[in-house]
């Protein structure tokens, strides 16, 4: 399950809450922005209320010269500040990544995409929006001029769905990475990958009058390239 990890530190480097926020995340559309960052990146918030109408000369003065900027960003829909609108500011002020909330903290999260000409719009840095009640409480710990910083986490947690292979067995989905029907066509897909690899071992097993054949298992996926594509 993906997560977003903030510690909060006052002037004299004290952590104020006690302990580190583990915040909900849904990120942005994987064919538009980029991937959400290593769990080994530590980036620094900056508190950034009115992006569209904010100046670069404004940000210059509160970004304090850090290298990795995590932008802290209130959402609510409006047709005059879209997703690509907001997430190009960010960019061209310098930010490394952008963390959008909900300013109404009972708004559920909303996935950031595009669509029509902002899909034209190229963004490089990943973008992603958590939970709005946590958030509102890091925002005036931002406010305050405190320090806060963010890393991109993820949990082990058991599968919210399951499937019925080809043999009729449960097999467990797991969790998709996008609130998507497509998650689950995907993961039928793999399923019907998967029984056709396994029927061809079987027959290679059983050439031979029934003596068994030496096996290989070849890495298909091995996750190391980034996952691009469309939806058809």
């Amino acid at each position: 399950v993906a997560r977003l990890e903030a510690n909060v530190t006052d002037e004299s480097g004290e952590n104020v809450s006690g302990t580190v926020f583990s915040m909900k995340r849904l990120d942005g559309h994987f064919g538009w922005l980029p991937h959400a960052p290593a769990s080994d990146e530590v980036f620094v918030g900056k508190l950034v209320e009115d992006i569209c109408n904010a100046s670069a000369e404004q940000w210059e003065v509160r970004a304090g010269g850090a290298s990795s900027v995590a932008f802290v960003i209130p959402w609510a829909p409006d047709p005059q500040c879209s997703f690509a609108t907001i997430l190009e500011k960010a960019e061209t002020m310098g930010a490394s990544v952008a963390i959008l909330y909900p300013k109404d903290p009972q708004q559920p999260l909303t996935e950031i995409t595009c669509a029509g000409d902002d899909c034209d719009v190229a963004v490089s840095i990943p973008a992603t929006m958590t939970s709005g009640e946590e958030a509102l409480r890091i925002a005036r710990s931002l406010a305050r001029n405190d320090t806060v910083t963010f890393r991109f986490t993820s949990e082990d947690s058991d599968g919210r769905a399951a499937a019925v292979d080809t043999r009729g067995l449960l097999q467990e989905s797991g969790w998709p990475v996008w609130p998507w029907l497509a998650s689950l066509g995907w993961t039928a897909q793999y399923l019907n990958f998967e029984q056709r690899v396994q029927s061809r071992l079987e027959g290679k097993e059983k050439d031979g009058g029934g003596s068994t054949a030496a096996t290989t298992a070849i890495e298909v996926f091995d996750g190391s390239g980034a996952l691009n594509g469309d939806l058809a």
